[in-house]
């Protein structure tokens, strides 16, 4: 989803855009072609983007400003990003002034006359709102179903996901998938459970798993889950 997000923004502002789908094939990319900045998402298959960025500074000294893409804007994490060799960082869900004005920031782009603030439209459902994402789409509806298409089909296998973590007690695991489902919620403005996935995944990292620590567990799971599955309900009930 957010590959799609940036890739819409990027291009209705007539970028011309190349996509790796991991750290591996953006250092294949990146050995023949020249670019005026790239966004690096942290959390990547093969290669992560911090070790990309790495083997990208130090083996091929490359110079191109690096933008961290990243679910978590922690000090600890941006000083790890900071150290591998990126200039800056934008957050998922992508808000899209900021990642515009990094843009304008490390290129000698103009701001375009098109941009405009973000305006909100709301949803008629209280379980999710689709106003930032019709706000992207400029008005192209297929932009949309595309988002929502992305949407089901992760969501359904993540929630399969979840399940077998908590039974497999792969804690670790589960905050991965916490992290790796967050922005994509956040962006289809399912806002209850926003702070649950967050808490959800921080108590998933702790080492001490006391029984207390595996009810809250439990409850936070059965409530992210249960609030999902009627997200997908309603998003099919209305396609």
């Amino acid at each position: 989803m957010n590959r799609v997000v940036a890739q819409n923004t990027l291009q209705n502002f007539e970028c011309n855009v190349t996509e790796a789908e991991n750290g591996k094939q953006a250092i294949q990319i990146l050995k023949k072609e020249k670019f005026d900045i790239i966004l690096m998402d942290i959390q990547m298959p093969e290669l992560d983007g911090i070790e990309t960025t790495q083997i990208l500074r130090k083996k091929y000294l490359l110079t191109t400003p690096i933008i961290a893409l990243t679910a978590n804007a922690f000090k600890t994490e941006i000083e790890k990003c900071k150290s591998a060799g990126m200039n800056d960082y934008v957050t998922k869900p992508f808000s899209e002034e900021i990642l515009l004005e990094v843009l304008y920031k490390y290129t000698k782009l103009s701001k375009a006359s098109g941009y405009k603030n973000k305006t909100t439209e709301t949803s008629d459902s209280h379980l999710y709102d689709l106003g930032g994402i019709r706000t992207l789409s400029r008005g192209d509806e297929e932009f949309v179903k595309k988002m929502i298409s992305i949407f089901i089909s992760q969501t359904e296998s993540a929630i399969v996901q979840m399940r077998t973590c908590f039974q497999s007690q792969n804690y670790h695991e589960m905050a991965k998938l916490m992290h790796k489902i967050r922005p994509g919620v956040e962006a289809m403005g399912i806002h209850s459970i926003v702070e649950d996935i967050r808490t959800l995944e921080i108590k998933a990292k702790e080492e001490e798993q006391t029984s207390e620590l595996l009810l809250e567990i439990q409850h936070l799971s059965d409530t992210i889950e249960k609030t999902l599955y009627e997200v997908i309900k309603l998003l099919k009930a209305n396609e």
